[in-house]
């Protein structure tokens, strides 16, 4: 399955689904591997757990580029918000902490576009940044999934969110059991590679160097 990776720069790459080998390197898609093989005991979750869902990887509604990227031991995926949203075919929204005023400019038109083309989004929506493109996506119609770098069995969603997900255009979406209460920035490189798998197209607004959306 070819995707496609944007830059800020309009630069269109085309990359295969082993995206994670490619950019990151062998060693750390095992390390990813390793990490979720340790986590498989969530498969044995009920599909209902603390006001979330949790869908198994057994599940016919499970992502098939999941196991691309985490092996033989992909992790249940913990969900709040529609389910449905799985089936659309994102594009992720990437941007380091600190970013150049020029890009800023450009990434605002980009994020209004996009929201105003209806066109589905995913996302940590964590960096500063990430959080201006979810506020502006909030204002439109379009699916958003949201991928928090923690477990949230348990989580109450912030209350900007809950109109979005009452109306059935919002999933929240993670691959970390719940005592994973806490972001760090280990989890978030796997949160990155998990929005990875699962989107369609890869927007890269900057990547700072030596950060982790780099």
């Amino acid at each position: 399955k070819t995707r496609t990776l944007v830059t800020a720069s309009g630069i269109l790459l085309g990359v295969a689904a082993t995206l994670a080998v490619s950019v990151m390197g062998a060693s750390t898609t095992q390390s990813l591997k390793d990490f979720f093989a340790q986590s498989s005991g969530r498969a044995n979750l009920t599909t209902n757990l603390h006001g979330a869902s949790v869908l198994l990887p057994e599940s016919d509604a499970y992502p098939a580029t999941i196991p691309q990227f985490f092996g033989k031991h992909p992790p249940a995926i913990t969900m709040m918000g529609n389910p449905d949203l799985l089936r659309t075919r994102p594009m992720a929204i990437f941007c380091s902490i600190r970013c150049p005023g020029d890009v800023i400019l450009k990434l605002y038109d980009l994020v209004r576009a996009v929201r105003d083309a209806g066109i589905p989004v995913i996302g940590g929506f964590h960096t500063p940044m990430e959080k201006e493109c979810l506020d502006l996506l909030l204002r439109g119609k379009q699916p958003i999934i949201i991928c928090p770098a923690r477990g949230i069995e348990g989580m109450s969603p912030p209350k900007h969110l809950k109109p979005g997900l009452a109306a059935g255009r919002i999933l929240i979406m993670s691959p970390f059991p719940a005592k994973y209460r806490r972001i760090t920035s280990d989890l978030a490189e796997r949160r990155n590679l998990f929005i990875a798998a699962l989107a369609h197209e890869i927007f890269v607004a900057h990547a700072a160097p030596g950060g982790l959306t780099e």
